[in-house]
């Protein structure tokens, strides 16, 4: 926000112009934390997951709304969490056309598909199958930023990974199932209206919890997660210092 100071300077003995002695003025500091909004339809534990791993860092808070109970500027944040978005989102969504904001979207069991394969260019449901449950590995040709050790194997697996992706641009996978398929699991996409993230599974919360149980601590989780938390926000800041 706005700092506002004020300069006084002494005066010599004979001087006869002294109001330059005074002097005001204002100092505008920008906040250097990242706002980041999460909007869904329903509960689930993924948002808790979110939330924890958001103010971990507390260069870093998280706003947490129901999509009918939003009505703040979306660009008032460095990115946007939407969980398992369907048509209620389109309003919100239609925004980021023309609107250069960051965005992860989570899928799963209660993703509109339909909705979500006309609202974004990036991918497309091609039928409406999904992977039940399956064991995740890191794809080892990820290049966008470098992540934190993790134990993948020692991991619960994920649920509801959607089958049938057609990929419309050009990406990078982080995750990939283990399985015979390999299918892609969490994509990133960079161009120059920014970054755009997709989860194509649910309930990660379990490897916070695993972690946990693991290692004494979420330690690992956490620092994992940071890698991409700060990908998705760092170039909104970087925009806003220029």
């Amino acid at each position: 926000g706005n700092h506002f100071y004020a300069v006084k300077i002494g005066s010599f003995e004979f001087e006869s112009n002294r109001v330059n002695n005074n002097f005001n003025f204002s100092v505008q500091v920008l906040d250097d934390k990242a706002s980041i909004l999460l909007l869904y339809d329903q509960l689930h534990p993924d948002i808790g997951f979110w939330q924890r791993m958001a103010i971990q860092d507390n260069r870093r808070d998280i706003e947490v709304t129901h999509i009918s109970d939003f009505n703040r500027e979306i660009t008032d944040y460095a990115f946007v969490i939407f969980m398992q978005p369907n048509a209620k989102f389109e309003k919100i969504m239609r925004l980021l056309v023309d609107k250069p904001v960051n965005y992860l979207i989570q899928a799963g069991g209660s993703t509109d598909w339909t909705f979500l394969n006309r609202i974004q260019p990036y991918l497309e449901s091609i039928n409406t199958e999904s992977t039940p449950q399956a064991l995740i590995s890191e794809d080892e040709d990820f290049t966008y930023f470098n992540t934190s050790p993790l134990n993948f194997d020692k991991f619960p697996p994920l649920s509801n990974i959607k089958d049938g992706i057609k990929l419309k641009q050009k990406h990078q996978s982080l995750w990939e199932t283990t399985n015979e398929d390999e299918q892609q699991v969490f994509l990133f996409f960079e161009n120059e209206k920014g970054r755009n993230v997709f989860l194509l599974a649910e309930n990660i919360y379990r490897w916070q919890l695993f972690d946990q149980h693991l290692h004494g601590s979420d330690l690992q989780i956490k620092n994992y997660s940071n890698s991409i938390l700060q990908f998705l926000s760092s170039e909104k800041n970087r925009n806003q210092l220029e």
